[in-house]
């Protein structure tokens, strides 16, 4: 249950993000591009200062992340720690979406490794899908991400291959190089 001391710290969070943002951009075009004509130049052209500087901008962001992630388990439906890109999490989540358990109103762009479909499984916007098949599971999703039925074929498929497959001693040389 969110409160609205909840959504005042949840803008404050994003706000402090922004503002953070903002330095560091400010820092790149100042500083950086002054002097190596590139925003996010190479680190080895950094010097110590300027590599401690940047570093200290990403602690900081990554201090209001582990903040807003921490809110957001304690208020909110889904594991946003995984589901959706940090950035879009401290810029553009609304708090409505952030504490819904339904369907969001929007659909975050895939983080890295997502396929679209798992983030619309993410947002609530579809069930959850069999990997195996890609139908949408009504039910719980059976085995690493397969629907009852695709999780029957393959069971099936194993028993009927240990069926045709004779039993082999453990300890031939053959297993070894199987």
């Amino acid at each position: 249950m969110s409160t609205n001391s909840d959504e005042t710290l949840f803008i404050k969070l994003q706000a402090q993000y922004a503002q953070v943002q903002d330095r560091e951009q400010g820092y790149r075009s100042d500083v950086l591009w002054t002097k190596y004509r590139q925003f996010r130049p190479s680190s080895s052209w950094l010097t110590r200062t300027e590599r401690a500087k940047l570093e200290g901008f990403r602690r900081q962001e990554d201090r209001l992340l582990d903040r807003m992630c921490s809110l957001l388990d304690r208020i909110g439906g889904r594991n946003f720690r995984s589901g959706a890109p940090a950035h879009w999490l401290m810029t553009d989540l609304s708090f409505a979406d952030a504490v819904t358990t339904g369907a969001m109103s929007v659909v975050p762009p895939s983080p890295y490794g997502y396929s679209d479909r798992e983030t619309a499984v993410f947002a609530g916007r579809v069930g959850p899908v069999c990997k195996v098949c890609g139908a949408v599971a009504t039910l719980p999703v059976y085995g690493p991400d397969m629907c009852q039925a695709c999780s029957d074929t393959a069971w099936a498929r194993i028993e009927a291959r240990a069926k045709l497959e004779p039993a082999r001693p453990a300890n031939t040389i053959s297993n070894v190089w199987d």
